[in-house]
């Protein structure tokens, strides 16, 4: 929700759509732990934040990865093509 909120207001050029979808999703996840962890320690409550937190983390990682994948692809058909 919040990579598509992002994604969405992050302007025309490509490269801004991405910045802003990243860092919208990802923006709060460690003042969520820390609320979490020491407002609600030892709860339920508190693993399910830290399990959220770590998944979207995770996911925001492999998305990057998969961003940089596609541009290496792009700038490689780039270079072969100018050949």
């Amino acid at each position: 929700m919040q990579f598509a909120a992002g994604w969405s207001l992050g302007g025309r050029l490509s490269r801004n759509r991405k910045a802003v979808a990243f860092t919208t999703s990802i923006r709060n996840v460690g003042l969520g732990l820390v609320i979490a962890s020491s407002t609600f320690a030892g709860t339920p409550v508190a693993a399910t934040v830290v399990v959220y937190g770590l998944l979207q983390l995770l996911g925001a990682f492999l998305l990057a990865l998969w961003w940089r994948h596609q541009a290496v692809e792009v700038r490689s058909d780039h270079q072969e093509r100018a050949r």
